[in-house]
């Protein structure tokens, strides 16, 4: 009997238990929305009346209460999870649950993968994100050439070009084919 069968009905069970916690989330952070509305100070008295709950708690379930943050944002703690609980929350539930497009360097050209948002690393992060957006796929290309181009000007090896230039000397990873532009980058800093 395999695993998945043996535990088939805990396993469900589990799920269910999460997803009553993450309703009773969005509900009790409706009544703190309602209750800050009512008195901007009201978080003072639930803080002293709850103990263990801090103000950065309770203003966070009033940010699920309004809707401005997915409950399921904060059951996981990876790069691409704290990057997607900034954006806005129409955002949020579009890639909670599905994948992402992060377009990526193949061959001189572009591809676009659909990762999961927790499995992101912080360089892709760093390239799918900015300042609370996601970047749509041109703007994903233009955020990949300029770290190309900063690379290029710093020396540093980059995942994203085919070569790299250290002490002089240009180390090609793989075969490639130059632009008399990227030829003249790439002596520009050796």
């Amino acid at each position: 009997m395999s695993a998945i069968k043996k535990w088939h009905n805990e396993i469900n069970e589990i799920a269910n238990c999460i997803q009553r916690g993450m309703e009773a989330w969005v509900e009790a952070g409706e009544i703190i929305a309602k209750m800050l509305d009512e008195d901007p100070s009201a978080v003072d008295t639930i803080a002293r009346e709850i103990p263990g709950l801090t103000k950065e708690i309770l203003f966070t379930f009033e940010r699920i209460g309004r809707r401005e943050l997915h409950p399921s944002l904060l059951i996981n703690n990876s790069p691409g999870v704290k990057r997607l609980a900034q954006v806005s929350y129409s955002q949020q539930e579009r890639y909670v649950n599905n994948p992402m497009p992060v377009i990526v360097c193949v061959d001189g050209g572009y591809d676009t993968l659909q990762i999961k948002c927790e499995d992101l690393t912080p360089q892709q992060c760093a390239q799918v994100f900015d300042r609370g957006v996601i970047r749509d796929d041109g703007a994903q290309r233009a955020y990949i050439e300029a770290e190309k181009k900063k690379a290029i000007m710093e020396g540093i090896p980059t995942e994203y070009l085919p070569y790299h230039v250290t002490k002089g000397k240009a180390t090609f990873r793989k075969g490639c084919i130059l632009t008399k532009r990227e030829v003249k980058n790439m002596l520009a800093v050796m």
